[in-house]
């Protein structure tokens, strides 16, 4: 496996700079996930210009809670 660890945060129209806060060590075997839970088109533009080293994004087109996003 590339990923020793996968971290999965579910986001719904929190700010980006609460992401950005969480201060998430940038390593090869760390993976992280942000899944959007249908966000509005701002917070999804905001959340889409943030930067991680293994970073992959989600956007789901509507909204079910966290529960369903994480799984």
């Amino acid at each position: 496996d590339k990923y020793n660890y996968s971290i999965t945060i579910t986001h719904y129209n929190s700010p980006a700079s609460y992401l950005h806060a969480k201060k998430i060590p940038e390593r090869d075997d760390i993976q992280i996930i942000v899944v959007d839970d249908a966000s509005t088109e701002e917070n999804k533009k905001k959340i889409s210009k943030l930067s991680h080293r293994n970073l992959e994004l989600i956007f789901t087109p509507e909204n079910h809670g966290a529960g369903y996003e994480r799984n």
